[in-house]
This record gives structure tokens, C-alpha cells and sequence, in this order.
């Protein structure tokens, strides 16, 4: 028999079963009226292209011809839609209850219902978006998306045949604080699963993978998540955990106000970026941990560990709460107060504060440490800093007072050092020596301790200088005259006055600038400290040099006593 084709539209008034057995063309609108209606042929097209609309159930069946179908439901849903054919193209469709296709598929727009179902190949030719509402999405055979995007909405979704295309995928749940489970071994009850058998039959190459919306309940990672190099995001109202596996992805990216813990020893992730500030972020990796975005975290926690790699928390902007870092290098800024806690590092430590910085918990860097604050720099009692290199120290707000206690190490090391009120170096039974062409400028009072004290390089100038506990030998050498207060030696005494006209300018700057005396810290190469200091000036060319003893004090030397006052032209003290 030959083909209809109906130009105008086809109204249904009621429950109707059409039988075209030469098949049928309709290019105006359909309607379904008051009943169920099915279109059917043998093995013939049906093309139903000028629009279908009607709460009603529509059942199309060419048998293992095509059929072909425009906008269904774009004014009044359908209550479910069941096509059959050889090959089916669908347009947009809603239904307020199933749809099923079943023969291969060409979607190109959005299918809309209450649990969707194709039984064939599926292969998008545009944009395409397939949300099953509170039902089931079961893509039950090849699914190719191509370059065009692909989103996948239901409260269950379930991929029983390979997927591939090279476009940006997104999966999430239809219903509000339902959880998605990724890589378990089975559907767990009440989410959106997604088990280790869905996600094998991801491709390698999308260009980016979505899972989980902001009304997503929480996303638990359940076993291995294994990615390749696609770009991942994990967005949920919930938490974002990790209870098995380890995941594998490229860039990730994280939105959610839960916390997030992703601490399995074998993730494997690029570049983190932050889309929503979670109450605390936990991540391991066996990767360096990068920032994509500036991490506001706030008061909230930040917790990572990058094993035997580095951090880089490099970002303007960045706002943590305590912070905890395991790995090799790492870099820290941060836009407020940095607060550190039990931070272990095989490499080096860069930190930098707009605020102060404080160690609250043991640190240890195996490398150089540098730490930079616009607020003082501290130290709770017992939270220990070891540095198995050079420690620099600056701090730029209006404080000058410097408290060091570095009995842990097996010497003290001083580097380039400039300080701006006192400064208090506890090194009682080592060595205190200066690094090579460095000075030691000191606007107040300088008080170290130490066995032996060799403060002997040139350039050094002190407001005052008071050594305790030395049992060797002592070296001091000082630009202009050298005032000697109380002084005991059991060791010997070198005192130099050198022939130069510098001097601070103003009066030291009192107020706590670094107080690193919590705990016998272990500092093994220089110690180099720079803080708000007076100017320093000078006198012009006659300048003079001498060693006086204050009034009313007392020097005791045991070993032999050298003094040393260069001449110059203003004459000498002493």
C-alpha cells in the first residue's frame, strides 16, 4: 500500500489505535484527545513532524522501519511515549511519565519524563539532554555523543552499554539531597549510583566530566574513579567524601558548603579549583596539589597532603582557617592571618601573610624556610619548627622585637639581619657564629646566649649588647664605641671597635615582631630576620671608635681578653 501523508493536523478525540500500513506523514500538529492512541505500520516510516501534544499515552511502532518525531509535549505533556522502529529521530519531548525508545536513536534535543529508556544504540546530533526525573535513565545500548554536549538527569542512571564522544558530559540526580555513590560494586539504595561497571563505559577523552548538581544530597566516592586526563567536577549541597578506591582525573573541580575529604593515598588529580567555600577541604594526592582559583575558605580548615610533591597555594586571595600540609615543597599565601598546624615538608616552606603567621602545632621543613607577614610572626607553646636549612624571617608592620629560642639546633647561624627594637636569641650551650659577609644590626637591645658567641664580622651594630652563657671563646665587633655591661666570661673575650660613622637613626621600635620561643626549636643553617627598623644613618667622615665598661658593672674574663679600637680621625674612647 502507499504512504499517507496528512498536510493539516491529526486530531484524536479519544482512545485510537491508527494501523498505516503503507505508512504515514503527518506535517501538521497531532492531538491526543481522551484516550491512549497508537500509530503503528508494518515495517513502514511514520514521520509525526508538525508537533504532538495531549495528556495522553502516545505509542508509535514501525516495526523495523523509521520513525520519525518533532516536538512532542512542548505545550501539554504527555503522560508517556513508547517508539518502536528500525531507526527513531526525536526532537524535544515531555511526558509526565515514561519513555521508551526502542530501535538505535537520534536525539537532538531534550527528552523529558519520568524514567527514560532506550533499547538500542543512541547517538546524539545536537546539544542533547535526556532527564528521567525521579526515574530511571537506562541507556541500554551504545551511547555516541560526539563533540556535542551530553546531560544526564535521573535519579538513577545506568549505562549498559559503552559510551563514547569527546564533548562535555554532565550526570546528576533529578530530586533534591538525593546522594550520588561513584564506583561501588552495586546500586546502593536511595541515589544515584553510578558503579564501576557505568563508569568503565565512560570514554577517555570528554572534554570535560559534571557529576552531581547544587541540590545534589552528598557524593561519596565509593571505589576506583579512574578518569584519565578529563577534567572533573563534583558539585552537591552534601558532602564530597571518599570511603574506597582512589580517583584519577584531570583539572578537578569542587562545589559544595559541606566539607570535602578525599584522602586516598592513590588519587591522582590536576589542577583544584573551588567553585563554593566548603565548612573544611581534606585532599591527598599523589600529585602536586595546585590551586585553579583563589581558595576563600574563610575560618574553614585545609588539610592536604601531596606525599613526596608539592603545594602551591599561590593564589591572591586565598583565605584558610588551620592549615595542615604534608608533601615536599610548598607554597602558602594567604590574604589574612596564616594559622599553621602540623606541617611536615621534605623540601622547602614559602609562606606569606598579609596578617601575622603563627605555628601552632610541630613544624618541619627538611629545606629553607621563608616566612613573610604583615602581623607578627608566633609560636604556641610545644609547636616546634625545625628547619634543616636557612630560616628567613620578615615581618613588616610596626614592631621590632624579636624573641628566638634555637636550643634544638646543634649551633646557631646568623645571616643577613636588620631589627627594629630587641632582639632575644636563646642558644644556650652551642655556638653562635655569623654566616660569612653578613651583618648582625640590632636598634636595641641584643642579648644571645650561647657557649661561644663569634659576633666578628664587619658591619654589626648593636643599641646594646649583653651575651650570657658563654664557656669559650667571645668575638664582638661593632661599628663606632663599644659599651661593656656586666660581663662574665669562663672562655676568652675579643672586643673590636670598628672605624664607621653608622648609627640608627631614632629610637628602637618596641612590640612583638617574631616570637619563635614556644618550644627549643631546631634551625640548622642561617637564621636571617628583617623587621620595621629605624634608618640607619651617618655621621659623615670623622667618627669614634673606643671600649668603655658602663658604670657600676662588672667584667670577669677567665680566658685571655683582647681590645681593639681602630683609630680614626675623631679620636678614640676607652
Amino acid at each position: 500500500p502507499d504512504a499517507s501523508t496528512i498536510a493539516g493536523g491529526l486530531p484524536f478525540g479519544g482512545a485510537s489505535n491508527l494501523l498505516a500500513n503503507g505508512g504515514l506523514t503527518v506535517t501538521g500538529g497531532t492531538t491526543l484527545g481522551t484516550g491512549a492512541v497508537t500509530v503503528r505500520s508494518t515495517n513502514r516510516n511514520i514521520s509525526l513532524n508538525g508537533g504532538i501534544d495531549g495528556a495522553q499515552a502516545l505509542t508509535v511502532n514501525a516495526g523495523t522501519a523509521a520513525v520519525q518525531l518533532g516536538a512532542a509535549g512542548a505545550n501539554t505533556a504527555l503522560t508517556a511515549l513508547n517508539i518502536t522502529g528500525g531507526t527513531i529521530a526525536a526532537g524535544d519531548v515531555r511526558t509526565t511519565g515514561a519513555q521508551n525508545y526502542t530501535g538505535a536513536t537520534t536525539a537532538t534535543g531534550t527528552l523529558q519524563g519520568t524514567g527514560i529508556a532506550v533499547n538500542g544504540a543512541l547517538t546524539t546530533g545536537a546539544a542533547t539532554v535526556l532527564n528521567a526525573g525521579t526515574g530511571t535513565l537506562a541507556l541500554n545500548g551504545t551511547t555516541s555523543a560526539g563533540a556535542n554536549a551530553l546531560t544526564l538527569i535521573g535519579d538513577e542512571i545506568d549505562l549498559n552499554g559503552a559510551v563514547s564522544g569527546t564533548g562535555a558530559l554532565s550526570i546528576s540526580t533529578a530530586t533534591s539531597n538525593r546522594a550520588m555513590v561513584l564506583g561501588g560494586g552495586a546500586n546502593t539504595a536511595g541515589s544515584l549510583s553510578l558503579t564501576a561497571t557505568d563508569l568503565a563505559r565512560l570514554p577517555a577523552n570528554l572534554a570535560s566530566l559534571a557529576l552531581g548538581n547544587v541540590a545534589t544530597g552528598s557524593i561519596t566516592l565509593a571505589g576506583n574513579v579512574a578518569l584519565g586526563t578529563t577534567a572533573l567536577s563534583l558539585t552537591s549541597a552534601g558532602p564530597i567524601i571518599q570511603t574506597g578506591g582512589g580517583l584519577t582525573s584531570g583539572a578537578l573541580s569542587l562545589g559544595t558548603p559541606a566539607f570535602v575529604a578525599l584522602g586516598s593515598a592513590t588519587n591522582a588529580f590536576g589542577t583544584v579549583t573551588l567553585n563554593a567555600a566548603p565548612a573544611s577541604l581534606s585532599l591527598t594526592n599523589t600529585r602536586d596539589i595546585v590551586q585553579g582559583n583563589a581558595w576563600l575558605l574563610g575560618t574553614a580548615d585545609l588539610t592536604l597532603n601531596a606525599g613526596t610533591n608539592d603545594i602551591q597555594l599561590d593564589q591572591t586571595g586565598n583565605t584558610f582557617g588551620n592549615v595542615r600540609l604534608t608533601g615536599r615543597n610548598a607554597v602558602v599565601k594567604e590574604n589574612a592571618a596564616l594559622a599553621l598546624y602540623n606541617t611536615t615538608l621534605s623540601g622547602t616552606l614559602a609562606a606569606t601573610s598579609t596578617g601575622g603567621i603563627s605555628l601552632n602545632a610541630a613544624t618541619s621543613v627538611g629545606g629553607t624556610a621563608a616566612l613573610t607577614a604583615n602581623g607578627a610572626i608566633t609560636q604556641a607553646n610545644t609547636a616546634k619548627l625545625t628547619v634543616g636549612g636557612d630560616l628567613s624571617i620578615t615581618t613588616t608592620h610596626n614592631a621590632g622585637d624579636v624573641a628566638i629560642d634555637n636550643r634544638g639546633a646543634a649551633g646557631t647561624l646568623l645571616g643577613e639581619t636588620l631589627i627594629g627594637g630587641d632582639y632575644d636569641l636563646v642558644a644556650t650551650g652551642q655556638t653562635v657564629n655569623q654566616a660569612p659577609g653578613t651583618a648582625v644590626k640590632v636598634a636595641g637591645a641584643f642579648t644571645p646566649s650561647g657557649a661561644s658567641v663569634n659576633l666578628g664580622n664587619t658591619g654589626n651594630l648593636f643599641g646594646s649588647l649583653s651575651i650570657s652563657g658563654a664557656t669559650g671563646t667571645t668575638v664582638v665587633k661593632q661599628n663606632g664605641v663599644i659599651t661593656l655591661a656586666d660581663r662574665i666570661e669562663t672562655g676568652n673575650l675579643t672586643v673590636i671597635s670598628e672605624a664607621s660613622s653608622a648609627a640608627f637613626g631614632s629610637a628602637p621600635i618596641a612590640g612583638t615582631a617574631v616570637q619563635l620561643t614556644g618550644a627549643q626549636n631546631a634551625i640548622a643553617g642561617r637564621i636571617s630576620v628583617n623587621t620595621t627598623a629605624p634608618a640607619i644613618v651617618s655621621g659623615g667622615a670623622d667618627v669614634q671608635t673606643g671600649i668603655v665598661q658602663a658604670a657600676g658593672t662588672v667584667l670577669k674574663v677567665a680566658g685571655g681578653a683582647s681590645f681593639t679600637a681602630t683609630a680614626w680621625t675623631a679620636g678614640t674612647l676607652g
